[in-house]
């Protein structure tokens, strides 16, 4: 058994934690009085000193199995409804916008592994080649005439579906930034990188519960608090809130 102190915690994650914990290393870390009042799910005790168990990975082998499964499953149940009306949108986005259709970017995915992310195109094409990366602005004056309804809605947010047949997301999850962003937000907000023990989603519980200009720090909390009380029937119940919440 491996007993790190507070302070040694974010030195040590995800490696070696991630590492001992294959090998069947028990990881332990010592909680103050004021993290045990607060209520922790489970705590022990060593030599008078209160520990809770580290997981590297929050959701369970089986667990992260079965989140798989029903997200193909609603994908391949649901294809009657929304492949016809991605074909309808990206027949308006060829009018409004031309061509390309489609937006692909690079995201920060599983384990911290960047993937492409697929979307509509609603903004001017080349639409960084002047400023770099930069997150858009209530008013942006790079988003095409014609398109804003479509970011408002969030049906911009279909061609992800396919990111999810692929494997690179999940339905629900926290939503995938870009690394020159993750780079930032974790040199700001301790812990960011925990959010990528799990697939990216479509929707999550920070875009349920917050907004877009929700702060990172706050956001991190709800991407937590889903992953450690993450099940099927939470994921049934966010889906479609998100749905309704961009109607």
């Amino acid at each position: 058994m491996l007993l790190l102190d507070l302070t040694a915690f974010s030195a040590a994650f995800p490696e070696p934690i991630t590492a001992l914990d294959r090998l069947g290393v028990g990881l332990h870390q010592r909680v103050s009085a004021a993290e045990t009042v607060m209520g922790l799910r489970t705590i022990d005790e060593v030599c008078g000193v209160p520990i809770t168990r580290l997981k590297p990975h929050v959701l369970a082998r089986h667990q992260v199995r079965l989140k798989r499964m029903m997200d193909l499953a609603l994908v391949i149940v649901t294809a009657p409804i929304w492949v016809p009306v991605v074909a309808v949108i990206a027949f308006y986005v060829r009018v409004v916008a031309g061509a390309p259709v489609l937006y692909h970017q690079t995201r920060v995915g599983l384990d911290g592994v960047p993937f492409e992310l697929h979307k509509f195109r609603t903004m001017v094409r080349d639409a960084e080649v002047d400023s770099g990366p930069r997150l858009s602005e209530a008013g942006d004056v790079r988003v095409l005439r014609g398109a804003h309804w479509l970011r408002r809605s969030r049906l911009d947010e279909l061609p992800q579906l396919w990111n999810v047949i692929t494997g690179d997301m999940s339905l629900v999850g926290p939503r995938p930034e870009r690394p020159e962003f993750v780079a930032k937000i974790s040199q700001q907000v301790q812990g960011y990188s925990r959010r990528h023990s799990v697939r990216p989603g479509i929707t999550g519980l920070a875009q349920v519960k917050g907004r877009y200009e929700t702060d990172a720090a706050h956001k991190l909390g709800y991407d937590l608090q889903y992953l450690v009380n993450w099940s099927v029937m939470l994921d049934l119940q966010l889906i479609p809130r998100a749905i309704f919440a961009g109607i």
